[in-house]
């Protein structure tokens, strides 16, 4: 049989549901959303791993107990303590968003910023569904959640939407 005359299936047939057919933009957001999670899930690991192994030193039995050894903790390591504690959890965040912003600028043919924040927001909101359920329903209660959240969601939207402007940048 000649090339000419092969056959196709009606699903692989040139000019369908290819590379070369342009997404609609708000799949971007979707897409960004789902980078900024697969990226920060492994970072988040990494940050916890070092903050547990800096937090080992630290047991004690009471509450009183564990602020006595902080306060006999030099002033170095006291600030390294806060890094790993607050900083670097954070920056795993933004870190994420920012891959997850470049992904959709680069390459989101007609998606941009506005996608890349949306993507940003969508996986703050997952991240906040994650730690609502692994603490047993919102230890705290919502209230307790509320404030954080939307200082994360604040934090990954505004890296997302860094990277989107890095990301377009980077295109050919």
């Amino acid at each position: 049989m000649a090339d000419s005359e092969k056959r196709h299936l009606p699903l692989l047939q040139p000019g369908g549901d290819g590379p070369d057919r342009e997404r609609p933009r708000w799949h971007w957001a979707g897409i960004g959303g789902l980078v900024v999670v697969v990226t920060w899930l492994p970072l988040a690991m990494l940050a916890q791993l070092a903050r547990a192994r800096v937090v080992a030193d630290l047991k004690a039995e009471s509450a009183q107990a564990a602020a006595e050894l902080i306060k006999a903790l030099s002033s170095t390591q006291r600030m390294w303590l806060g890094f790993v504690m607050v900083i670097l959890p954070l920056l795993t965040v933004v870190g994420a968003g920012l891959v997850g912003g470049i992904v959709v600028g680069r390459y989101g043919e007609g998606a941009g910023k506005r996608e890349a924040t949306l993507g940003g927001l969508l996986a703050a909101a997952f991240g906040l569904l994650l730690t609502i359920s692994g603490a047993g329903g919102g230890a705290g209660g919502l209230q307790a959640w509320t404030l954080p959240a939307l200082l994360i969601g604040l934090l990954v939207a505004v890296s997302a939407y860094g990277g989107a402007v890095l990301g377009q940048r980077l295109r050919p």
